[in-house]
C-alpha cells in the first residue's frame, strides 16, 4: 500500500502518484485547470480523505509546497483548513 507523505507535496505532475495534489504523469494546464483538477478529486472519497488528511496535518505543521502548481495548493489547502 503506498504511503502518503503529508509533509511534501510536489505539484510537479507525475511526481507522486498518491498525493491528491499531484497531478497525474503527462498533465498539462494552466491554474485554473489545477483547480479543476482538484475539484474533481475532491469529489471522489478516495482523493478527499487524502486532501483533508493533508489538510488536517497543515493546520498543525508546516508543509513543504514546490512545483508549477504551489501557489494553487497552498491556496487550495488554507481554503479548505478554514472550513473544517
Amino acid at each position: 500500500m503506498p504511503v502518503l507523505d503529508v509533509r511534501t507535496i510536489d505539484t510537479t505532475p507525475g511526481a507522486d502518484p498518491v498525493n491528491p495534489f499531484t497531478p497525474p504523469s503527462g498533465w498539462v494546464g494552466g491554474s485554473e485547470d489545477y483547480r479543476d483538477l482538484l475539484r474533481q478529486r475532491y469529489r471522489r472519497v478516495d482523493h478527499y480523505q487524502r486532501i483533508y488528511r493533508v489538510v488536517h496535518f497543515a493546520q498543525r505543521q508546516p508543509v513543504n509546497i514546490t512545483g508549477p502548481y504551489a501557489e494553487e495548493a497552498t491556496c487550495i489547502i488554507e481554503t479548505l483548513s478554514r472550513k473544517k
